[in-house]
């Protein structure tokens, strides 16, 4: 499978986009919790339940950028 330089490149941006935005969300923590470990409100661990899938969707759009890439036995890409 072949893709083209555009969406191979919308395919990066959006990754790093959801990678970032799904960092901030997967450490989020209400203000009253000392640790995140001890969280117990609801809407907090949605949001980081949130930030997780979006740390997947950024894995997923890594691996589309890279479909269809090859390399010969020298390293050139093909």
């Amino acid at each position: 499978m072949k893709i083209g330089a555009a969406t191979r490149f919308l395919s990066v941006v959006a990754a790093v986009f959801l990678g970032v935005a799904g960092i901030h969300e997967w450490g989020a923590r209400s203000a009253e919790m000392g640790s995140w470990d001890n969280e117990t409100s609801s809407a907090v661990l949605a949001l980081r339940a949130q930030g997780k899938l979006k740390i997947g969707l950024a894995i997923g759009f890594i691996a589309l950028a890279s479909a269809g890439v090859s390399f010969d036995e020298n390293g050139n890409r093909n």
